[in-house]
């Protein structure tokens, strides 16, 4: 029995593999998942590992499909050289952050940028950003961010 795993049910088991529950307790009754044990002889247990059941392979047959890689999305990230003109003349507290990282769920603003893993450089003048870049770093990896802020339009108005 594997005790630091959080535990779950035949459904959601088929709910996470995309596969029927009829699937899920043919391979629990293969023994194919790992850790799987049966509570009062009635209900399955099923652990997740690192948020996945783990399902051993045979030889013969398709692969599974619900072990396919997870899509990574490109981000990017560049430099508003508009906040960089405008916080020279504020004071450190009232200063905006000038990175702009664009997402899939939208752009967001940080004060510092750790990228964990490849990154590439992109200089193009043909094929700017929307927000005039035309260099920008571009990651399919993890990115962390420190003082995260939404993306606010009014930052790039001059200061009252």
């Amino acid at each position: 029995m594997l005790n630091n795993y959080p535990y779950i049910g035949t459904a959601e088991a088929a709910y996470l593999m995309k596969v029927t529950p009829q699937r899920v307790r043919k391979l629990l009754r293969d023994g194919r998942i790992k850790g799987a044990y049966k509570i009062n002889n009635d209900t399955w247990a099923i652990p997740l590992i690192n948020g996945r059941v783990v399902v051993d392979r045979r030889d013969r047959g398709p692969k599974p499909r619900w072990t396919k890689p997870r899509q990574r999305h490109l981000t990017r990230i560049h430099v508003n050289k508009h906040l960089i003109a405008r916080n020279h003349n504020l004071p450190l507290n009232q200063q905006v952050p000038i990175f702009a990282i664009d997402r899939p769920e939208g752009q967001v603003y940080a004060k510092k940028v750790t990228i964990r893993g490849t990154a590439q450089l992109v200089y193009s003048d043909k094929h700017c950003l929307c927000s005039g870049s035309k260099g920008w770093i571009e990651t399919f990896d993890f990115v962390d961010l420190e003082a995260e802020e939404p993306y606010n339009p009014k930052w790039l108005k001059k200061p009252a």
